[in-house]
C-alpha cells in the first residue's frame, strides 16, 4: 500500500472521490484493525501505465471463499479509487479475485460507482451470476447557498428549535464554535472529545472510541495523518470553556464526511449537537469550498437534516462451480422471501415455531433428568 500510495491518492484527487477511498484511510484502517490471520489483497488496474483502478479486499468466509471490502462498523460506506476502468482492466480485476475465491461481495456502494459498474459488465460478458440488492442510503446535506436560502430549506420545527436552543445557551455564558485542523492543540482536544463521547449515551448503548485500543488507535492516527494532509475538520462547541459537543469529520474532494459526533448529556435539553451542526453548515456554506455534507448510512436523526438520500447497493458476483452456484440461488431465494410479505411472515412463523418446540424439548429433557428411581423398601 505504501508503494502505491502516491499514485493512489493522485487518482482520488483527480476524480474528486471521497477521502475514505484513498491510501491514507486504508493504511490507518489496516494498521488499527488488520488481523495477522486475515489476508488482504490489493489489485491495481492500469491503462498505458496509468493507474485507473485500485481494489483492496480481504478474505472472509469459511465454507465459501469470499473477497469482501476492507471495512467494518467505522466505515461510513465503501468507496473504491477508480476511473471507469476499460473493459479489459475490469475483466482482469474480476478474474484476479475469482481465481482465488467463490464470491466477490462488494457493498454498501453507490450503484453507479465506476469500478462496480465495470465489474458488473465484466460479469455479464463472462456469463457469471451476479446480484445487486438495496443496502440503505447515504444521508446527504447539499450545501446550497446563500445561507438565508438554506435556512428556509430546513424544516420549520428544526430551524426554530435549533435557533432557540442556541439563544438559550448564549444566555448561560460564552458560547464558542471552533474548528481544529491540526497543530499543537489537536492531541489535547482529541482526548477531550473522546472522553466526552465515553461519558455520553454510547457508554451504555454504543461503542465509544475509548472502549477499544484498536478503535482509539484508528481515530487518533487518522486525525494526525488527515491533519497533515489538510483533510481533518474537528468542529467543537464550548460553553465558558467546557466542551458541549463535537463533530469529527474529513473534508476533501469538495465534500465533508462525518465520522463521529457526541454531546454532553447534562445539556441534552439544549440540543448542543444540533446547535453545533447548525453552525458547521453555516460556516461551510459561507466559506463556499464544499458542496455536500455526507452523514453515512441513513437513520432517523440524520434524515431530519438531510435534503438528499443517495441509494446504496450490495453487489455480489459468483464464480463458476457448484458451491458458488448454490450460494447464488440461496441468495436469490432469500431476496424473494424478503420482497414477499406473506412468505416472509410464514418463514418467520416457522422459525418461531421451531424455536418453541426446541425450547420445550430442552425443558422436558431437564425435567426427566431430575427424576430418580425410588429406593426399594
Amino acid at each position: 500500500m505504501e508503494a502505491l500510495a502516491p499514485a493512489w491518492d493522485d487518482l482520488v484527487r483527480a476524480q474528486g472521490l471521497p477521502f475514505i477511498s484513498g491510501a491514507l484511510w486504508m493504511c490507518c484502517f489496516w494498521d488499527a484493525f488488520g488481523d495477522g490471520n486475515q489476508v488482504m489483497r490489493v489489485l491495481a488496474g492500469y491503462e498505458d501505465r496509468r493507474l485507473v483502478a485500485i481494489v483492496p479486499l480481504r478474505r472472509t468466509g469459511r465454507m465459501l471463499r469470499i473477497w469482501s471490502p476492507v471495512s467494518n462498523f467505522h466505515t461510513p460506506y465503501v468507496a473504491f479509487a477508480s476511473e471507469r476502468p476499460p473493459d479489459r482492466a475490469a475483466e482482469a480485476i474480476l478474474k484476479g479475485f475469482l481465481e482465488s475465491s467463490d464470491v466477490l461481495d462488494l457493498g454498501p456502494v453507490q450503484p453507479g460507482a465506476a469500478l462496480c459498474a465495470g465489474l458488473m459488465e465484466a460479469a455479464r460478458s463472462r456469463h457469471l451470476p451476479a446480484m445487486q440488492t438495496a443496502a440503505g442510503g447515504d444521508a446527504i446535506i447539499d450545501l446550497r447557498g446563500p445561507w438565508a436560502d438554506f435556512r428556509r430549506s430546513l424544516s420549520q420545527n428544526l430551524e426554530n428549535a435549533t435557533a432557540r436552543h442556541q439563544r438559550q445557551l448564549q444566555r448561560l455564558g460564552e458560547l464558542v464554535f471552533e474548528e481544529i485542523n491540526g497543530g499543537d492543540r489537536l492531541s489535547p482536544v482529541l482526548e477531550e472529545c473522546f472522553r466526552l463521547e465515553a461519558e455520553g449515551w454510547k457508554a451504555d448503548h454504543g461503542s465509544p472510541i475509548l472502549s477499544r485500543k484498536d478503535t482509539l488507535r484508528f481515530y487518533t492516527e487518522l486525525a494526525q495523518r488527515g491533519a497533515a494532509a489538510g483533510a481533518l475538520a474537528l468542529y467543537t462547541l464550548r460553553l465558558d470553556g467546557r466542551l458541549l459537543a463535537f463533530e469529527y469529520c474529513l473534508r476533501a474532494g469538495g465534500r465533508i464526511d462525518m465520522l463521529k459526533i457526541s454531546y454532553a448529556q447534562d445539556f441534552a435539553r439544549y440540543s448542543p449537537g444540533n446547535v453545533l451542526r447548525y453552525l458547521v453548515l453555516k460556516t461551510e456554506i459561507e466559506r463556499g469550498k464544499v458542496t455536500s455534507y455526507h452523514m453515512g448510512i441513513a437513520s432517523e436523526w440524520k434524515l431530519r437534516w438531510a435534503n438528499r438520500l443517495d441509494p446504496l447497493v450490495r453487489i455480489r458476483i459468483y464464480g463458476r462451480g457448484v458451491c458458488p452456484r448454490l450460494a447464488y440461488w440461496g441468495a436469490r431465494l432469500r431476496a424473494i422471501v424478503q420482497r414477499c410479505e406473506p412468505l416472509r411472515i410464514a418463514v418467520r412463523s416457522a422459525r418461531n415455531l421451531a424455536g418453541t418446540i426446541s425450547r420445550m424439548g430442552q425443558r422436558s429433557s431437564r425435567v426427566q433428568g431430575t427424576i430418580r428411581p425410588r429406593a426399594p423398601s
